[in-house]
C-alpha cells in the first residue's frame, strides 16, 4: 500500500507547537481535514452551546456521482454530533471550492503537537495573540487545477497536492487581540427536497455549489476574510448571499503578523 500524505499546520507559542489544522489522505484517497477546536464551543441553531470534542471535513472522491461531496462532522463532549454537507461540481469542472474561513482563537487553547509526528509539519509564522489575530481559509480543487494555480494575492497561500485533490490554505492577520473562542463560516448546500423556509426566504439557491475560477479566488478570499472580521453577535445559521465579488475590493487585514512574539 502506498504511503498516504499528511500535513499538520502549526504555530509555535511559548516553546510549544500548537495545532491549527491537519490534512491527510484516507484509505480511499478521500481527504480528511481536521480543524483543531477541541474544548471550544459549538453554537447550535437553537442557541445552545456545546463543547467540541472533534471537528472534521471529509472530502470524498465520489466516483459514483457527477460531483463531489464534502461532509462536515462536529462531535460534542456529550456524544452528540452535528453534520453538514457541501455538494460541489467545482472539482469536476476545473474550478476551486471554498470549504470554510476561520478566525483562530487564542493560541493557548489550541492542542499541542508532540514531536516526532508523522508526515509534514508546516510551521506558520509565530505571533503574540495578546496583540494579533490570525485568519485562514481552506479551499479544495482537483490536483491538476491546484498544480496550475499561481494567482498573486495580498496574503500567503500555502498549496499542498494529494493524489486526487489540491488544498489551498490561505492566511493573514489583524492587529488586535485574539478572541477567546474564534469563529468559523463554512460553506454548505441544500438539496431542493431539503430546502427550509429560512433558506428560501433568504433567496439561497439549492443544488451543488459551482466554486470559482482561479482568477477570482483571491477576491473571494478577501471578501470572506473581511466578512468574518466584522463584529457580530454569537450566532449560528444561514447567511444571505453577499452579492457580486469585485476584483479590487478593499483588503482590511495584513499578510504578515503585525505583533511578533
Amino acid at each position: 500500500m502506498a504511503n498516504k500524505s499528511k500535513i499538520r499546520f502549526v504555530v509555535e507559542f511559548e516553546g510549544q507547537l500548537r495545532r491549527v489544522i491537519s490534512i491527510g489522505e484516507g484509505s480511499s484517497d478521500d481527504l480528511i481535514v481536521v480543524t483543531h477546536s477541541q474544548g471550544l464551543l459549538n453554537i447550535l441553531r437553537d442557541g445552545e452551546l456545546k463543547p467540541i470534542k472533534g471537528y472534521r471535513h471529509a472530502i470524498h472522491v465520489s466516483p459514483q456521482t457527477d460531483g463531489n461531496l464534502i461532509h462536515r462532522v462536529t462531535v460534542h463532549d456529550d456524544g452528540t454530533r452535528q453534520d453538514t454537507y457541501l455538494a460541489t461540481n467545482a472539482i469536476r469542472d476545473g474550478r476551486l471550492q471554498p470549504v470554510y474561513v476561520r478566525v483562530l482563537p487564542r493560541l493557548q487553547v489550541l492542542p499541542i503537537l508532540e514531536l516526532p509526528a508523522k508526515g509534514e509539519v508546516a510551521k506558520l509564522p509565530s505571533f503574540d495573540p495578546a496583540g494579533c489575530t490570525m485568519y485562514y481559509t481552506v479551499w479544495v480543487s482537483s490536483r491538476e487545477v491546484g498544480e496550475r494555480f499561481n494567482i498573486p494575492s495580498q496574503f500567503t497561500i500555502e498549496k499542498r497536492l494529494f493524489r486526487y485533490f489540491a488544498i489551498l490554505f490561505a492566511y493573514c492577520y489583524a492587529p488586535k487581540p485574539s478572541r477567546d473562542h474564534g469563529a468559523i463560516i463554512e460553506y454548505v448546500t441544500e438539496s431542493e427536497e431539503r430546502e427550509t423556509a429560512e433558506h428560501a426566504e433568504m433567496g439561497l439557491r439549492t443544488g451543488p455549489a459551482e466554486g470559482c475560477i482561479a482568477l477570482s479566488v483571491p477576491a473571494v478570499m478577501v471578501r470572506n476574510f473581511n466578512q468574518i472580521d466584522a463584529p457580530r453577535p454569537m450566532m449560528a445559521g444561514f447567511s444571505p448571499d453577499n452579492g457580486p465579488v469585485y476584483m479590487h475590493q478593499p483588503f482590511l487585514l495584513f499578510a504578515n503578523p503585525v505583533v511578533w512574539k
